[in-house]
């Protein structure tokens, strides 16, 4: 596959990993669609320096979007490689709450 970034992942040797290179693959890809929007973006503006919010947005999206900074998002994944979400966590309510507070360090880092 055509990549934005330097490298892109090696297929898997083995069957066991087939599910998580699928799932790094399609991580990959996203990430380099933002990176694409935000390089064309950039240089529709013939932008140079600091980049500005709306571009930093695109930056952290590239990061976060679909990423595992939520509880359904964590449990998601878990299912995807038949983890049960009590191996995970016995008590969601908690680990939502630690999610939240978490991003809402980071948005205030952020600002």
């Amino acid at each position: 596959m055509a990549s934005l970034f330097e490298y892109y992942p090696s297929e898997p040797n083995c069957r066991q990993c087939e599910n998580a290179f699928t799932l790094l693959g399609n991580a990959h890809d996203t990430s380099g669609s933002f990176l694409g929007v935000f390089n064309t973006t950039r240089k529709g503006r013939n932008a140079r320096g600091a980049a500005t919010d709306k571009d930093q947005d695109l930056l952290r999206a590239m990061l976060t979007s679909q990423s595992l900074q939520s509880k359904d998002q964590l449990l998601r994944v878990g299912s995807f490689f038949d983890i049960q979400s009590n191996s995970i966590t016995n008590d969601p309510n908690r680990l939502a709450g630690i999610f939240t507070a978490r991003n809402q360090i980071v948005h205030e880092m952020d600002i």
